[in-house]
């Protein structure tokens, strides 16, 4: 919580040029760990973009990469795939108009000004903090869907959706067109504005006793216990949030989910992977009294990381500890 400590002793002049040069700093980092500009989301093997920000136009690439499990802070231009589309006949995938490009990191002065004098003690209150601000910023579901807000058109001349040319973040601000993926980059940049190495994950989110899973974004962060420098990692799904309820159930308020589980970062996403149903954790509300507590529900999420090639996954793994790139098609996240 260093961060959070030297934030709260800066003038509205200071904080704004804090943020500024760290926002750099670690956009920086990105870039140089990602190899470039980052491309986050689904593998689309055809890629149509005609977007131009970033001085240069993209063009057709049949080898792009796209990374399903993000480790850095989301730098600006970065491109976000939501949604794929198979044309059959044609054996494409293409994106179809469903990205934008990340052109917004001002949220995170606003958020800084707005926690700056507030009492957080441990991840739970920032999530608290993060969530409040995020539904703030989106604005409340459903007002227009992102397909309807990116106007996506059938193209005669092409097998894909030929979209315009303004797929960018800050359109979803105040929109409340935002889903899973748009608040997870926000949950990734605020965390790792604050210190903190989460992940950003594109996986799918089921319930116990249901084989129905949804595609899902959410974020995975190690945190070490500051008594037994024990590794605890916590899922936190903003998009998916949980609800506070008064003594007489009436709805008092929203907060983020956060699961905790006992092993490091590494082994956590690998169970993600390796296992077909994900890892289970209680799915809980919260009921206020005098301070929250947890009142869990009968049944269990079950969170998921795809991929196609488990045994060579796990070879991998087990031989260094690292994971390789995976990739999948077909979806809306």
């Amino acid at each position: 919580m260093m961060i959070l400590e030297e934030i709260s002793k800066l003038n509205d002049e200071e904080l704004e040029k804090y943020v500024e040069t760290r926002v750099e700093q670690l956009e920086e980092e990105a870039i140089t760990n990602y190899g470039g500009i980052p491309i986050i989301g689904y593998n689309i093997g055809y890629n149509p973009i005609p977007l131009d920000i970033t001085g240069k136009k993209d063009v057709t690439d049949l080898n792009i990469e796209c990374r399903i499990k993000y480790n850095d802070f989301i730098p600006l231009y970065s491109e976000i795939v939501y949604r794929t589309n198979t044309d059959d006949k044609k054996f494409l995938i293409s994106n179809s108009g469903g990205y934008y490009y990340v052109d917004d990191c001002d949220y995170i002065l606003e958020f800084c000004k707005q926690i700056k004098n507030s009492n957080i003690e441990n991840i739970y209150d920032l999530v608290d903090e993060i969530y409040n601000y995020i539904d703030s910023y989106f604005g409340v579901l459903p007002k227009t869907s992102r397909e309807q807000q990116h106007r996506m058109i059938n193209s005669s001349e092409n097998t894909y959706y030929d979209p315009v040319n303004e797929h960018v973040f800050s359109d979803f601000k105040g929109a409340g067109s935002a889903l899973c993926s748009e608040v997870a980059i926000i949950v990734q940049n605020i965390l790792s504005f604050m210190g903190y190495n989460p992940v950003y994950v594109i996986g799918r989110l089921g319930y116990s006793g249901e084989e129905k899973t949804t595609l899902h974004a959410f974020n995975v962060v190690e945190i070490e216990d500051e008594e037994t420098n024990e590794p605890f990692t916590y899922l936190i799904d903003c998009a998916c949030y949980v609800e506070i309820y008064d003594i007489n159930q009436k709805i008092i308020g929203k907060t983020g989910y956060i699961a905790q589980f006992d092993m490091s970062l590494d082994d956590t996403l690998f169970e993600m992977f390796i296992n077909d149903n994900g890892l289970e954790y209680n799915n809980y509300d919260y009921i206020f009294i005098n301070r929250m507590f947890g009142l869990v529900k009968s049944e269990k999420r079950r969170y998921i990381i795809d991929m196609y090639d488990k045994k060579s996954y796990q070879e991998e793994y087990e031989e260094e500890n690292k994971y390789v790139k995976v990739y999948t098609n077909n979806n809306n996240i």
